[in-house]
């Protein structure tokens, strides 16, 4: 909103937006607009299909912010990639776009430039002392192993260093960096403490001013601080109460916000910064992890208000990590890659699209890195032996090889050499073994061939680990409860943060929930603690704020997840994809598929349920038909707002009914030929707003349907399609083969993604005929 206020009126209006991450509607928004806005994983799946999509193409800027964020692991390869992509179509379409790259200080930032191509005349990088706003960085050290009781130790400084604020220069704000919630809630009781003891507070009005914003926070925990003049920040709060504190915190009435690591991003910046702990507990790993210098970078940053007085930095950490930090808070920071780490999944989709076909054009994607700029000025780091170019040449052939070979045995790629390598191989076979100078040519031209896993995965912007895992796992067998197992198991969820003593918990929500897990329960375990909240999301158990996170952090990936495993099943012909297909629909209504489905109308509790229940109401359709009189009885206890929400879930769900009538009449069905059928969708009105409702789940949701073509009997599809049905009358063709001859049931389902007992089916027989060619 603030970039659009000061940017908008630039010669003669431009239009600006943000990318969503929805593929469809960033395309939009990409055409119409002049500046756009987005994440490096948002803008690398927009910008993957580049030579087809012209507006990629047309691009004149790139401003690209936090360069130093590449450094940061998956995401940060994600981020070289996708600048990478920017300097090779830059090198393609031969037009020369301009980039401007904006990082903290860089010890190597002349690699940075001649990974962009940026002369050295455009190079600015300073040293970490010359800042706009100046630092007074402290670092204090404590030799306490336990984690607990180094907190304790670490809340007295803390303490001071806020409170000293008022004593030196005034009306000044600062921000205390913690680990997580918990501690944001612990340690301001802790201050909370010592203000009562010191008669004293750090709000900078009266509590009468600030009544109206106390009445509209949700978080109880938050109200009480903000009357001592003390906010939090954290991930995943509610928007209304963030908007609060931060409010409040620019307007100088709080003195003091309490701030998670993961907020440093967006946080607001602050006279003095406090790093509270630079430690986090990794649960999968059962230790606690120190602070990327990344992240600590991030956080000093926000001490910075007024150029002319110094802002304050306390650090406050363990004593073996204090040299550490002391160095790179003071000095420029080194940057290297990990593109080697996630290499297969880069290769995934750029195999895809067709930009690499064999071998030699993975080599000569690579030079387009900055991770092969660095394999030079630093092979040592990339555990390179070898550092003449002979060497660095082997070490990328083995790196390409070994990844190619990894992706062929996971049956995402096929690896094959085409027919006139094939014609060269014969006729060196005739040679004598000195004359067999071709066969490394030979394979540097094997022709590499996506499959349909290598398809899925980057379409849906799956890791590799992921789609292995489910091309090797999902069967013909594979049932409701083996689906869900086999989706926590995402490698997408090993980042879900496992917490101190939170077993008690899981294990109660586990004794509640129907499904039970197949091997012995770990608690420790990210995947089967995704098994329980996902179940937990379908029985509507209430959770703690912690977990209500992670729960979100799973929806948030869980859809895309579905989507692959009905691709990989149906890929496969198996008519149990329809099984990943309820799951889909339980997902975003956040109810089982056994329940009612009227419990997925908003505010359709208990009591309005046997109220429906009493009077035989059991469908959506039939609130849809009810008379008003009986409607009015029926949602008495609800207000004007509830039956307005009511109101525009009925009106939205669907109601369609589906025909069907093959393209040519005459044509008889032939087994294992190709034959074409057109199903016809009505629709009761034309929809242009498909979002569907959906208060349980915590994104955006666009209505879509798959539209199958298959055999109970048999247990297979013939044929499936995804669409948006969107008009009152919809035709959609579809290609379907019968592989045996003789008599078939065969059934259409039209199969909603978005609301459950939506879906419609029809089945009619046909006489497959034998095919006499084969005879």
């Amino acid at each position: 909103m603030q970039k659009r206020k000061a940017l908008s009126n630039i010669a003669g209006g431009k239009v600006i937006n943000k990318l969503t991450g929805e593929l469809s509607s960033d395309l939009k928004l990409l055409a119409k607009s002049h500046l756009v806005l987005a994440t490096p994983k948002q803008f690398d799946i927009i910008s993957r299909r580049w030579q087809s999509r012209k507006n990629i193409q047309t691009i004149e800027l790139v401003i690209a912010d936090d360069i130093q964020d590449i450094g940061n692991g998956s995401s940060g390869t994600v981020y070289e990639i996708t600048l990478s992509r920017m300097r090779f179509i830059s090198a393609q379409i031969e037009s020369a776009i301009r980039i401007v790259m904006l990082s903290t200080c860089l010890a190597n930032g002349k690699d940075i430039a001649d990974w962009m191509g940026i002369s050295k005349n455009n190079i600015f990088n300073f040293s970490p002392n010359e800042r706009e706003f100046p630092l007074e960085v402290r670092i204090q050290s404590f030799d306490i192993n336990h984690h607990a009781s180094l907190l304790l130790s670490m809340v007295k400084p803390s303490y001071l260093a806020v409170n000293s604020l008022n004593d030196e220069r005034g009306e000044e704000t600062a921000i205390v960096f913690v680990p997580g919630r918990k501690e944001c809630i612990d340690i301001c009781g802790e201050y909370i403490n010592r203000l009562e003891n010191e008669e004293t507070s750090w709000l900078k009005t009266d509590e009468e001013s600030i009544a109206p914003y106390l009445k509209r926070v949700g978080d109880k925990s938050l109200r009480k601080a903000l009357t001592y003049g003390i906010g939090f920040l954290y991930k995943s709060m509610a928007s209304s109460d963030k908007m609060i504190v931060e409010r409040l915190f620019k307007a100088g009435v709080l003195q003091c916000v309490l701030a998670t690591k993961e907020t440093s991003s967006w946080c607001p910046s602050a006279n003095a910064v406090v790093v509270l702990s630079t430690q986090e507990y990794e649960g999968k790993e059962h230790r606690y992890v120190d602070y990327s210098i990344n992240d600590l970078t991030e956080m000093v940053g926000l001490a910075r208000i007024n150029p002319e007085t110094p802002a304050k930095v306390l650090v406050l950490t363990n004593t073996a990590k204090s040299p550490y930090y002391k160095k790179f808070l003071t000095e420029a920071l080194p940057l290297e890659s990990h593109l080697n780490y996630f290499i297969h999944d880069a290769f995934i989709n750029e195999i895809s699209t067709g930009l690499i076909s064999n071998r030699q054009n993975c080599v000569d994607w690579i030079t387009y890195t900055f991770f092969y700029r660095r394999l030079r000025q630093n092979s040592s780091y990339y555990d390179i032996k070898d550092p003449s170019n002979l060497g660095i040449s082997i070490y990328l052939s083995d790196l390409v090889e070994n990844t190619l070979n990894d992706l062929a045995e996971g049956k995402l790629i096929e690896l094959s050499l085409n027919e006139d390598d094939g014609m060269k191989d014969e006729e060196n076979d005739t040679k004598d073994d000195g004359e067999k100078d071709e066969d490394e040519d030979d394979e540097d031209a094997q022709e590499i061939t996506p499959m349909n896993g290598c398809m899925i995965s980057a379409y849906y912007n799956i890791s590799f680990i992921t789609i292995e895992t489910f091309t090797l796992s999902l069967t013909s067998k594979s049932r409701m409860k083996n689906i869900l197992e086999i989706l926590v198991s995402a490698y997408e969820y090993e980042s879900l943060p496992i917490r101190h003593n939170e077993h008690q918990v899981l294990s109660k929500i586990y004794d509640a929930v129907p499904v039970k897990f197949s091997g012995n329960p770990d608690y420790e375990s990210p995947s089967f603690k995704a098994f329980i909240l996902l179940q937990a999301h379908f029985s509507r158990i209430n959770l703690s704020h912690d977990l209500a996170s992670d729960l979100n952090f799973i929806l948030d990936k869980i859809i895309d997840l579905i989507y692959s495993t009905v691709d990989i099943l149906s890929g496969d012909g198996y008519l149990n994809a329809t099984n990943a297909m309820d799951i889909c629909q339980m997902i975003v209504q956040g109810m089982w598929e056994t329940e009612s489905p009227l419990k997925q109308i908003p505010h359709f509790n208990s009591e309005i349920l046997q109220i429906c229940e009493e009077k035989k109401i059991e469908t959506v359709y039939d609130i849809m038909a009810l008379e008003d009189e009986e409607r009015d009885e029926i949602m008495k206890p609800l207000d004007e707002n509830q039956l307005a929400s009511v109101a525009e879930f009925v009106n939205k769900f669907p109601n369609i009914e589906i025909s069907y009538n093959f393209a040519n009449e005459n044509d008889t069905v032939i087994a294992g030929s190709a034959s074409q059928i057109i199903v016809e969708v009505q629709r009761d009105q034309d929809m242009e707003d498909l979002e569907a409702v959906a208060a349980r789940y915590s994104k955006t949701k666009t209505e879509s349907w798959w539209v199958v073509i298959g055999e109970t009997k048999t247990k297979n599809i013939y044929a499936i399609k995804k669409a948006t049905i969107a008009k009152e009358s919809q035709q959609i063709k579809m290609d379907f083969t019968v592989p045996t001859a003789g008599k078939h049931n065969i059934s259409i389902w039209c199969v909603c993604d978005s609301y459950i007992d939506a879906d419609k089916e029809i089945s009619f027989e046909l006489d497959v005929a034998a095919d006499d060619s084969d005879e």
